[in-house]
């Protein structure tokens, strides 16, 4: 089998294939993965895309049904607004939600706004979530600027993070979940997961992973055999020149759509952080003095409250749909009403109370005098 086949191919044996791809600015990284989105979901496979900030996925509307999936109201602004036609919006909170509401016959696009720590928690749970609920078929995840989220040198709850994401790639090939992610160079990408990928892919400009270095300079030199229709395909003992087919003009225009809105947070979800390890800051409703929580259900370490950790966003919260400019006015998604709907006992930091929390905690503290005399 040639290396090509064994990369890109739907082997049951060898199952769900990892391939990252280096490059300098403008080498054509974006472009090819979404050249490898066209390719596998015209194989019928669930095929999701990652969408930056700023990203060019507006092309493939022109001739593919596009759904972007958000964990928040977002504007998109589109650089043609004529291409906002054949794209469908819809606001899921949780990512384990939004696994199940893909679809096999729409480009799967998922956005999530914020800092690297908050984005790195969303992908992380999103790809544990894909394991746990992968339908039947091969599926294709494709992340671009792998850097964005996942850097090199993670530190504190952001190191816990990445090592759930390190597991849920291990998980991937059992799936049958092709894994695709582009990167400028291999320094970008925190080791655990750089040294996950079984296949690497090499365009023009791109430094050499120190293991192929000397064996790929002295045969091919990256600089002169790369171009926009050719890549390297390296795995470890061989690596193959390969030409592969560009994006049609109508879809390779390089029109961008714009992303605006609020960032994803993790402290609505502080159940999911303690799986991760992490130990969310939580606030006793009693007497609203502040600690680490470390398990879903514990004692305050002050007033010796009983309490329970709730998510915020409930599981199963009915996902709205809208036309990615004008939010919804329904506030059914909105963290404040959810938290009325399950009645959280656990206020995470930084969240405003009630004022009815407070008539609650006064009474209760009342009640608590009355029984001591």
């Amino acid at each position: 089998m040639s290396l090509v086949k064994q990369a890109f191919g739907d082997d049951p044996i060898q199952g769900g294939t990892s391939i990252i791809t280096f490059g300098s600015f403008g080498s054509g990284k974006s472009k090819l993965l979404q050249s490898w989105a066209i390719r596998d979901f015209e194989k019928g496979h669930l095929v999701i895309l990652r969408s930056k900030d700023v990203d060019t996925w507006q092309d493939l509307s022109e001739r593919y049904p596009i759904h972007v999936y958000t964990p928040d109201c977002y504007h998109f602004t589109f650089d043609d607004p004529s291409q906002n036609k054949n794209i469908k919006y819809t606001i899921i909170r949780r990512p384990d939600d939004i696994v199940q509401n893909l679809k096999r016959d729409e480009i799967n696009i998922i956005s999530a706004l914020g800092s690297e720590f908050e984005t790195g928690f969303f992908w992380s749970w999103f790809s544990k979530s894909l394991t746990h609920h992968h339908s039947k078929g091969w599926t294709t995840l494709l992340f671009d600027e792998l850097r964005d989220v996942y850097q090199s040198h993670p530190s504190g709850d952001s190191f816990k993070v990445y090592e759930s994401f390190v597991s849920a790639l291990t998980s991937f090939r059992k799936k049958r979940i092709h894994f695709r992610a582009s990167t400028h160079t291999f320094h970008d990408v925190y080791y655990e997961i750089l040294y996950k990928f079984q296949y690497t892919v090499y365009l023009k400009g791109s430094i050499l992973l120190p293991k192929k270095r000397t064996a790929l300079e002295t045969r091919t030199p990256i600089q002169e055999a790369c171009n926009r229709e050719t890549f390297i395909l390296d795995n470890i003992s061989e690596f193959e020149t390969v030409h592969h087919s560009t994006l049609p003009p109508e879809l390779a225009t390089s029109q961008t759509v714009a992303i605006d809105g609020p960032d994803f947070s993790s402290s609505l979800f502080p159940l999911e952080l303690l799986s991760m390890g992490i130990r969310p800051l939580v606030k006793c409703p009693e007497c609203e003095r502040s600690f680490h929580a470390i398990s879903p259900r514990q004692s305050c370490p002050i007033c010796k409250e009983e309490i329970s950790l709730t998510d915020k966003i409930a599981k199963g919260t009915p996902k709205k749909d809208y036309d990615g400019e004008n939010p919804p006015e329904d506030t059914l998604l909105s963290p404040l009403s959810i938290e009325e709907k399950t009645r959280m006992q656990v206020s995470v930091v930084g969240e405003g109370g009630e004022e009815r929390e407070k008539e609650r905690r006064k009474e209760k503290k009342q009640n608590k005098r009355r029984t001591k005399w």
